[in-house]
């Protein structure tokens, strides 16, 4: 959804929840993938968090999902920042030479957690990626 700054009334770009499809390209049904992309004068505000905490807010207690995943580029360590901020767990990495990226994810702490098509569930994860 775009994304304006109220002080300023710009358009600075675009966050919120997404559905969520597994590697089969089918919807999973009470997940969603949150991402934010964000105009470069306004990074190092604490402008992706506050969104994020809106939309993961949104997400668990209006919506009702279960788990949020996000995708990060591995270099882009402002937003791995963000993530281990909004208290997201490391699941996977992958990638090529140039092009490394991280997979998290959040759970709604208000449901139980159950399997989902991606693997099985571990009590706890390390919230960092492997460096």
């Amino acid at each position: 959804l775009a994304t304006v700054y109220k002080p300023e009334g710009s358009y600075i770009g675009r966050c919120g929840l997404y559905p969520f499809r597994d590697q089969r390209g089918e919807l999973v049904p009470g997940d969603a993938f949150i991402a934010w992309y964000l105009a470069r004068p306004y990074w190092r505000r604490g402008l992706a968090t506050e969104k994020g905490e809106g939309w993961i807010a949104h997400g668990f207690d209006t919506l009702g999902l279960r788990r949020i995943e996000a995708g990060v580029n591995a270099a882009n360590a402002a937003s791995l920042r963000v993530i281990e901020k909004l208290g997201f767990h490391w699941v996977r990495s992958g990638g090529e030479e140039h092009t490394q990226w991280h997979d998290f994810e959040l759970w709604n702490p208000s449901l139980e957690r159950t399997s989902t098509t991606r693997g099985p569930i571990h009590g706890t994860r390390d919230p960092h990626p492997p460096r």
